[in-house]
């Protein structure tokens, strides 16, 4: 799945309820499985005209971050989803744990990867939501499930014809994987001190960074932006659609 897929991902219904946030709740149990082929990540492409309207070739812009997509194998982005800390958006801040991050941090990204996560659809408020829970599953190719063989068709026809889940989806996330080096609260992370941290983007977050990484291509390919670090800043945001209230992530040139 190309990065620009999660651009026009904002286009869809976004996901998001009072009870939903960039957070570890929607991790599904990992377990071993063989490592299925990824796709890479696709450039997108701009036509340009001449002067006399003569099509051109397509100028390409590709987003920053598209060679980080991947750097990690599932086998391994399974084991670090279970081992590292998470960051997550709640209430307007980042926090990992029970600990306030502040508005900001700043991550050094070493891999991004997309992660699917299969669920019966119900919410924490319906009855039977945690006996649900044990149906959560992952797939990180869009088509098998992590750790069973079973495609993904097949397990969400199961939830909904087995087991009743009638509400039974499939959710797109990324898990962005790399070195926490700054924080709101307590400034900059001296070098043996910084941790491998995961922030997990839920669709609309995937959205805005998807967004972002383009926006910043099409500068670098212009010239306006000389240089692109691989450390970027990350914003929680917190947003009310009607009387549903969530965070989100955005994200920012880190200076």
């Amino acid at each position: 799945m190309a990065l620009k897929d999660a651009i026009q991902a904002q286009s869809m219904p976004a996901f998001e309820t009072d009870e939903e946030h960039d957070t570890v709740t929607t991790e599904a149990p990992a377990v071993s499985a063989p490592t299925p082929e990824v796709a890479q990540a696709a450039v997108p492409a701009v036509a340009q005209t001449t002067a006399v309207g003569a099509a051109r070739a397509p100028v390409k812009f590709p987003p920053i971050y598209a060679d980080k997509q991947d750097n990690f194998d599932i086998e391994t982005v399974a084991g670090l989803s279970m081992a590292v800390e998470r960051i997550k958006a709640e209430q307007g801040a980042c926090y990992i744990g029970n600990d306030s991050l502040g508005t900001r941090c700043r991550v050094e990204i070493i891999s991004w990867n997309y992660r699917w996560i299969l669920s019966p659809g119900l919410q924490s408020k319906d009855p039977g939501y945690e006996e649900s829970k044990q149906f959560l599953a992952n797939t990180y190719d869009n088509q098998t499930v992590y750790g069973k063989d079973v495609t993904v068709e097949e397990y969400l026809q199961g939830l909904k014809e087995v087991h009743a889940y009638d509400k039974a989806n499939k959710s797109m996330y990324i898990d962005l994987f790399g070195m926490l080096v700054w924080t709101e609260k307590k400034g900059e992370i001296p070098e043996e001190e910084r941790k491998m941290v995961v922030v997990q983007l839920s669709q609309t977050s995937a959205g805005q960074f998807a967004a972002f990484c383009q926006t910043q291509g099409v500068l670098a390919a212009k010239g306006v932006v000389r240089s692109v670090s691989d450390v970027v800043e990350i914003e929680a945001v917190a947003r009310t659609k009607g009387s549903n209230k969530y965070t989100n992530f955005s994200f920012h040139v880190a200076k």
